[in-house]
């Protein structure tokens, strides 16, 4: 099949129903298309054009429809749409724009629904969008800018969402988001500054957040985040300087939370925090000072918290602390 026609009167398209046509080149969608169903479209790697009449009526992108789509170079998504869902354009390794019509009804941005889209540089989230889900954007490798539209309403950043954009330079997390979840941004090696809107009102950092993003100096933690948790920093071995915002409310630093920091010299814990989780500071080899606001609240210094770090000479622990583990001190 190299080409065909769609009646302006169709309305919906099955499952499958073009999947692996391998020599179809362009596909044209009439206004009232509401219904395009998964797998659609997979596997056809000659297709280069992809268009929506408008204003288009389509409800939904479903699960696999451009799936390895693997010359489509850009995609404008319809107004009317509310979710992409989960592998919608994943493995479309020349997609290089997507852009959203205005006044996009935009919701949910499924799992990995842009994974692997190797070659895509930017994109830009609508403001309506409030999920970001598991590795929606992960390996994207070519991605330097994520930027959000006024006013976004983004709650939650899924895990591995945009892990290894090994590319990506900033990002500033939207005010509303609660949660980064676990390796969310692990392997951005390029990432330099990751900073939170002004009020924002996140209250957890996942598991591997942040691992490896060699590049990054500063962070400073929002003071609504409650849990860190473990390895979120690990091996961010150009940070320098972490900075817990006024009234912090965060209860614990997680086992190996800023593990390997090298070049980490001082640290300030906040008062709310109870327990120093095992290796949570473990070779931070440049660390010389670590302070605790008063009164603190420190009840446990786990087993290898601040091992060999090899230039901390001197530390004042806080009255009300009950356990001090194994090691805690080790060179």
């Amino acid at each position: 099949l190299l080409s065909i026609s769609l009646p302006e009167s169709l309305t919906s398209i099955g499952s499958y129903v073009f999947n692996q046509c391998k020599k179809l080149k362009q596909m044209s969608f009439s206004q009232k298309l509401v219904m395009l169903g998964p797998h659609a479209l997979e596997g056809c790697i000659s297709l280069n054009s992809i268009t929506f009449e408008c204003p288009s009526f389509l409800e939904s992108i479903e699960s696999f429809t451009f799936k390895s789509c693997s010359l489509l170079t850009e995609i404008r998504i319809p107004s009317s749409v509310k979710k992409i869902h989960s592998y919608a354009f994943e493995r479309c390794y020349l997609l290089k724009t997507i852009s959203f019509e205005s006044n996009t009804s935009l919701k949910l941005i499924e799992n990995y629904a842009f994974s692997n889209c190797s070659s895509l540089e930017q994109i830009t989230i609508p403001s309506s969008v409030i999920e970001i889900g598991s590795h929606a954007f992960d390996k994207c490798s070519a991605l330097k800018e994520i930027t959000f539209n006024e006013q976004p309403l983004l709650r939650l950043i899924g895990n591995y969402a945009f892990s290894d954009c090994s590319s990506l330079e900033q990002i500033m997390i939207p005010s509303f988001v609660d949660e980064i979840g676990d390796n969310a941004f692990k392997g951005c090696v390029s990432l330099i500054n990751a900073t939170f809107e002004t009020s924002c009102r996140i209250n957890l950092i996942g598991a591997n957040a942040f691992y490896g993003c060699s590049l990054m100096k500063q962070i400073t933690i929002p003071p609504s985040v409650t849990t860190i948790k473990s390895h979120a920093f690990e091996e961010c071995s150009s940070l320098e300087q972490v900075i817990f915002g006024n009234n912090s409310s965060l209860l614990s630093i997680d086992s190996n939370t800023f593990n390997k920091c090298s070049l980490l010299k001082e640290i300030t814990i906040p008062s709310s925090v109870c327990c120093i989780g095992e290796f949570a500071f473990n070779q931070c080899s440049s660390l010389q000072k670590v302070l605790f606001e008063s009164p603190s609240k420190l009840k446990s210094i786990k087993t290898n918290a601040f091992c060999s770090c090899s230039l901390l000479t001197d530390i004042e622990i806080p009255s009300s602390i009950t356990e001090i583990c194994n090691y805690a001190f080790k060179d």
